[in-house]
């Protein structure tokens, strides 16, 4: 079967000298990063960006590439190319406002709720 490939951002902030994570609701209810299938016209950091707005309703600018994982959806395997997003600002009026609810986590907070493979990449990136 062939691999969809995917992209997205683990979202990141600084308020009241803290950092905190962005997570949005996945489809099975869980907390995940915002992710999804790359759109054939856009590189993978594109369309991360794109995801994060979409999903989430945050506008940022990729620092790196933290690193990739897999996962298997519907019997399909999905290939996740994770980028390390420090957000600008958020939006109010986000394509996905009332598909998806977001929150922002202190880390250690946004670590239990996050898929293992992330949560490994994450460590080597938080202040």
């Amino acid at each position: 079967m062939k691999v969809r490939l995917c992209s997205g951002c683990v979202v990141s902030r600084m308020k009241k000298g803290r950092q905190q994570i962005l997570l949005v609701k996945s489809n099975s209810g869980g907390w995940t990063i915002p992710k999804g299938g790359i759109e054939y016209q856009l590189s993978p950091e594109e369309n991360a960006i794109k995801e994060v707005f979409e999903e989430a309703g945050a506008i940022g600018h990729i620092t790196s590439l933290m690193g990739a994982y897999r996962f298997e959806k519907e019997g399909r395997p999905n290939h996740v190319s994770v980028y390390f997003m420090k957000s600008v600002f958020t939006t109010k009026h986000y394509p996905e406002r009332k598909l998806r609810k977001r929150k922002w986590f202190d880390v250690n907070d946004a670590i239990k709720k996050m898929p293992a493979p992330v949560v490994t990449m994450l460590t080597s990136f938080v202040d």
